[in-house]
């Protein structure tokens, strides 16, 4: 997974090339050989955004995959020095002028397509060598254009105007002017003169060449030579030739870039060159680029928290700040809060970083929740004059419902058959979750009536099987016989509670605690015992359960309970039974 623009020899392990993309770029390399494996994880880092062009000539540059605006420099070529020669060898000694620095322009966030060839001029600078008079040499024009023509520039920079020669060898040629600095004819957002080169130098004491210009700085015009001293350069900027003042000689060249040549001196009869301007310049600043933002996660379902996108990046780790608003007929304004609610919503993404540029949009859906509810409960229940319920579970817990039985939400008590729905509403504020439901059914029987069909071939409370009946003179009615699980057709073969005398004064009570059982009238039901206790037959309200001998639940044990009773006290005993 090398970068674009990178090749690994596997062999070597070494990684070769360009990489085409700037920013942050994670690989792995792996290797093995017979002792095992191993791999490493490599972050490269490109840092360099600028790209400077100094060698004369056209040129071209492939915006990289990720750039989208850059900025554009140019600086032309710096003005060659005169030439100068005495001719012939008497008279007047030559003095030629110095060089102009070439003018500078800049064209800031140029907005650049990825892939794209775009075209460029660097300015040669002047060269002068002629024999003849006041001849000139510029530097050349410093360009860069979207195709490789030189109509409709995007960038212009000019190059510095040339000295003068000075051939000859009266008075009218021995003095060459020095080139004008400017600006004209430049295109660009910010443009800037170049330095202007001196004439010859003519004083009381000393005669001497002239002195080149610099030439235009990033962000300021150029210094022009001041007598015989160069012009200096200024941030950006290159510095313009001294001139020559020491016998016949050549002039000497000027600062990258684009500064000013300074003109030559003869006196011997001999031609010298004057100094070479030097070449332009073109330095292409990237200001921006891109990044490939991508949102995930964008289908999601209502649980009651907030629901935000995933946000990743190519390259990684470049901050970025996400916003959400509803789309009709959701409401939510704009917030880079992520929404909870069900709905839709634009959720967009939008790098922070002050270079990398990129976004990304996508519709975050919240679906509404469809709860899982569930009915648990017994189905079928014996009667025993107490209301039977379901209980329900809804997951969320918190979701609300309502519960029925044949449509009331009372629980039932009575015996027959029950449809039990359990129900969760649709949310009627929010539409945040659905509405749905569970069903069963449960059925409260009296065990009564299946008993006296065993027992008398009939379920009513009637006739043989009425409650209060006793057809066969056991000394129970119906119901003490069912409740007590005696068979109502046969005698009882011994008491219900029995008693005893023992030694000391002390009786023994006792009595068998019967299961229920799971014959018919018996089913889903618990008989349950209580030996109770009073001294006062007159009053119903005495009775209670003795310590220790209350509802005992039926097991077919023998219950047994020793007592004294020679504090003189008369006691009376009974059995309670009962179903449940």
């Amino acid at each position: 997974n090398l970068p674009s623009g990178l090749n690994l020899d596997t062999n070597t392990g070494i990684i070769t090339g360009t990489i085409s993309q700037i920013g942050t770029n994670n690989f792995t390399v792996a290797a093995s050989n017979a002792e095992g494996s191993s791999t490493l994880t490599i972050q490269l880092i490109t840092t360099n955004s600028t790209y400077t062009f100094t060698n004369a000539g056209t040129t071209n540059w492939t915006c990289p995959s990720n750039v989208t605006s850059v900025q554009i420099q140019c600086w032309g070529g710096g003005g060659a020095g005169g030439s100068a020669m005495r001719t012939p060898n008497s008279g007047s000694v030559q003095y030629a002028g110095g060089g102009a620095g070439g003018a500078s322009s800049m064209k800031s966030n140029y907005p650049v397509i990825p892939g794209n060839v775009y075209y460029m001029a660097v300015g040669a600078g002047g060269t002068n060598n002629s024999t003849n008079t006041g001849n000139t040499s510029p530097g050349g024009n410093t360009w860069f254009n979207s195709n490789s023509s030189t109509n409709n520039l995007l960038v212009l920079a000019t190059g510095g105007a040339g000295g003068a020669s000075a051939v000859g060898n009266s008075t009218t040629t021995r003095y060459g002017a020095g080139g004008t600095g400017t600006n004209t004819g430049c295109l660009g957002d910010i443009t800037f003169s170049g330095g202007s080169g001196t004439a010859a130098v003519v004083n009381s004491t000393t005669t001497n060449s002239g002195a080149g210009g610099s030439s235009a700085g990033t962000n300021a015009n150029g210094n022009s030579a001041i007598t015989t001293n160069g012009g200096i350069a200024p941030g950006g900027g290159g510095y313009g030739a001294t001139n020559t003042n020491n016998g016949s000689s050549f002039g000497y060249n000027g600062g990258n870039p684009g500064g000013g040549g300074s003109g030559a001196r003869s006196g011997n009869g001999n031609l010298y060159s004057g100094g070479n301007g030097a070449p332009g310049q073109v330095i292409i600043t990237v200001t921006n680029l891109t990044a490939t933002v991508t949102l995930g996660s964008l289908t999601q379902t209502y649980d009651g928290t907030p629901k935000a996108v995933t946000v990743s990046s190519a390259p990684s780790n470049i901050p970025i700040a996400t916003n959400y608003s509803g789309i009709s007929p959701t409401i939510y304004p704009a917030s880079s809060s992520a929404p909870t609610n069900a709905g839709s919503y634009l959720a967009s993404a939008l790098t922070t970083n002050s270079i990398y540029n990129g976004s990304g949009i996508g519709t975050l859906t919240i679906s509404p929740l469809t709860p899982s509810i569930s009915l648990t409960g017994s189905a079928s229940n014996p009667y025993n004059g107490y209301p039977y319920s379901f209980n329900t579970s809804v997951t969320p817990a918190w979701i609300p419902f309502t519960i029925t039985y044949n449509g009331s939400q009372t629980a039932p008590s009575a015996v027959g058959s029950y449809s039990v729905v359990s129900t969760v509403s649709a949310d009627s504020v929010n539409s945040n979750w659905r509405s749905t439901s569970a069903t069963s059914s449960m059925t409260i029987y009296d065990p009564l009536s299946s008993w006296r069909q065993a027992f008398f071939g009939n379920s009513s409370n009637s006739g043989r099987g009425a409650d209060n009946a006793s057809p066969y003179g056991i000394g129970l009615n119906n119901l003490q016989a069912y409740t007590f699980g005696v068979d109502p057709t046969q005698p009882l073969t011994g008491p219900l509670l029995s008693i005893s005398n023992g030694n000391n004064n002390s009786i023994t009570l006792g009595f068998t605690a019967l299961a229920s059982g799971s014959g018919p009238g018996y089913s889903g039901l618990t008989r349950y015992y209580n030996l109770e206790a009073s001294t006062n037959l007159t009053d119903p309200n005495s009775w209670s359960p003795v310590a220790g001998y209350s509802n005992i639940p039926g097991s077919n044990q023998v219950i047994s309970l020793s007592t004294n009773t020679s504090n003189g006290i008369k006691w009376f005993y009974r059995l309670k039974v009962w179903l449940q």
